[in-house]
């Protein structure tokens, strides 16, 4: 038998170094630029090379390693990039989650659900235990069929352009998206890839979406002056509303022998493991309300 040979030591990146002494030392500042007084890190923003956001964010992880700060229009962003950092965050209790201004403006539509809930309501607990295993590995190769499905949808649409047709790439990746979240999550069909328009609730969703981004940036007192604007939200808030009861209530309907075993009917008919208050389900929306 040959002796064992000594250990090498392993070669790290300085700014991951560092990185690593600001996650073992947690009053230690976090890595990244030093901000101004009032302008914090918008000339970084400012100067930065032109660029995907992606590429932006990697210079900056180049130079301060898996973990950085920045500070812009009075706000401390943390970026991550390193796996375990993500996995740290994600299961240690100084770090919460951060409903910021934009998921404000939604939870006019969405309530407390999964995504707006603030960290200390109850149903975001709640939400969380329940709707967790629906997003395992296994469950989710189980939908790997339901998206191709639609993804197949989308190809066969581009395939009939013809070679010589624009596509709006951006817009057909939206119908993508809450088509298959659609099918995949609720067992409906939107069917958007056989229309020009898109599907009312889809429509819908959309500009709700972009309108609540635009209402968290509004000057204050703005926004009941933008009449038309607000007309038009209401509508769109009232057809999502209308769309949601109606698969609610189909669902229901059917025997419970052949319900899919989906999202839709976790969220109807699940249990949550620990005691506590009760999910109240709403038929018009698809957020919970604890009772």
């Amino acid at each position: 038998m040959s002796a064992a040979q000594p250990a090498q030591p392993v070669q790290t990146d300085p700014a991951d170094q560092c990185a690593d002494r600001a996650h073992a030392a947690p009053g230690l500042p976090l890595p990244g630029p030093r901000p101004l007084p009032l302008l914090g890190n918008l000339p970084e923003v400012l100067t930065a090379p032109d660029g995907s956001s992606a590429e932006f964010l990697d210079s900056f992880h180049r130079e301060y390693g898996g973990i950085f700060a920045l500070t812009v229009n009075g706000e401390r962003q943390v970026f991550v990039s390193r796996h375990d950092l993500v996995a740290e965050m994600c299961a240690d209790p100084r770090w919460q989650k951060s409903v910021h201004a934009a998921l404000e403006e939604v939870r006019d539509f969405a309530g407390d659900g999964l995504f707006t809930a603030y960290g200390d309501e109850p149903n975001w607990a709640v939400a969380h235990r329940l709707l967790m295993p629906a997003f395992g590995p296994g469950a989710m190769r189980d939908l790997f069929p339901a998206m191709l499905d639609i993804a197949d949808q989308m190809l066969t649409r581009w395939e009939r352009y013809g070679p010589g047709a624009r596509i709006d790439v951006a817009d057909d990746m939206t119908r993508l998206t809450l088509d298959t979240i659609a099918l995949c999550a609720f067992g409906v069909r939107l069917n958007s890839f056989y229309s020009q328009e898109m599907h009312p609730f889809v429509g819908a969703m959309v500009r709700s979406l972009t309108e609540a981004g635009a209402r968290s940036e509004r000057l204050p007192g703005l926004q009941p002056c933008l009449l038309r604007t607000n007309n038009r939200y209401r509508e769109d808030l009232a057809t999502m509303r209308q769309v949601t009861g109606e698969i609610i209530a189909a669902r229901r309907a059917q025997p419970a022998a052949d319900r899919p075993d989906d999202l839709l009917e976790r969220m109807l008919t699940a249990v949550d493991p620990v005691p506590g208050p009760r999910c109240r389900r709403r038929t018009s929306t698809t957020s919970w309300r604890p009772s």
